[in-house]
């Protein structure tokens, strides 16, 4: 086993999977991430490719429009990043509670086996206690947060100076260039007869990444939203839509262009807006 890596349930890996799952928790990049190169070693052994995931929900404690703000402008060089590596990308973004919020199941259910990061703190402890149960599948953790694994310190340690001389003695261990793993099994896109929503999601060509995201005043859908646009773009997202689509509803701040959904939700196309604060004003007296 992996040094790093952790068992989190005692289910084998699935046969007959499509994929191997990497749930990005915390560790949101694709170069220096211990768990994605793990989810790759496990996917080369068995000719698989990896789909990487990332879900952004709104019912979480300290959610808010500046950190989704953040976290939304960094998808679009997450997904080109991905894509060089030939990994898919799904990020789907639960805007409402009324939304679907079964995204990792279904895929999981597809899946050969799930790797998501180790963390001790924060809601990916609490998921990371919950989820694995819960699934027919193998389940991993992996520490990518810290230079010397959380593993090799047994004892609770409460100040920098008890801990700084045991993390001395490790580094030459465990502090070297990080490898770039590669998939051998590029991510393809899946068969799109799976489009209902009682079945896990159809992966789904998106558009190319927005270049930045700058906050503006709602505009009404026109009929072109109704169709995915055409793009050569490599990056995979996943088509998750409720059996009955939620009614519009007004609110006092601004939403976020449509540019901006391009590749960061697997909703559909154009048809969701992300809310955000205003823009302040320009200083310019032109």
């Amino acid at each position: 086993m992996h040094q790093r890596a952790r068992p989190l349930n005692a289910t084998p890996v699935r046969p007959g999977g499509e994929y191997v799952l990497y749930w990005c928790q915390m560790n949101r990049r694709a170069d220096a991430n211990p768990a994605l190169d793990f989810a790759v070693d496990i996917a080369n052994q068995l000719h698989l490719p990896v789909l990487f995931y990332e879900g952004l929900t709104c019912t979480y404690p300290y959610a808010s429009d500046r950190f989704h703000r953040f976290i939304l402008e960094g998808v679009p060089e997450t997904a080109r990043r991905l894509a060089a590596l030939g990994i898919g990308y799904t990020f789907y973004l639960r805007r409402r509670r009324s939304d679907p919020n079964d995204v990792l199941h279904r895929l999981a259910a597809r899946a050969a086996a799930v790797v998501t990061d180790d963390y001790p703190t924060f809601i990916a402890a609490r998921h990371n206690a919950s989820v694995p149960p819960k699934l027919d599948i193998a389940f991993y953790a992996v520490d990518a947060s810290c230079i010397v694994p959380m593993a090799c310190f047994e004892k609770r340690e409460y100040a920098a100076y008890t801990i700084r001389t045991k993390i001395h003695k490790l580094l030459p261990r465990y502090l070297w260039p990080c490898r770039r793993s590669k998939s051998s099994s590029v991510f393809r896109r899946a068969s799109p007869s799976s489009t209902r929503p009682s079945r896990p999601p159809t992966l789904q060509r998106s558009s190319p990444p927005a270049k930045s995201i700058t906050p503006c005043r709602h505009r009404s859908p026109s009929p072109a939203d109704a169709s995915p646009p055409k793009s050569s773009s490599r990056i995979f997202c996943s088509t998750v839509s409720p059996a009955t689509p939620p009614k519009a509803t007004s609110h006092p701040r601004t939403p976020l262009p449509d540019s901006a959904h391009t590749s960061t939700s697997v909703t559909s196309h154009r048809s969701k807006s992300h809310w955000l604060p205003k823009a302040p004003p320009s200083s310019s007296n032109s």
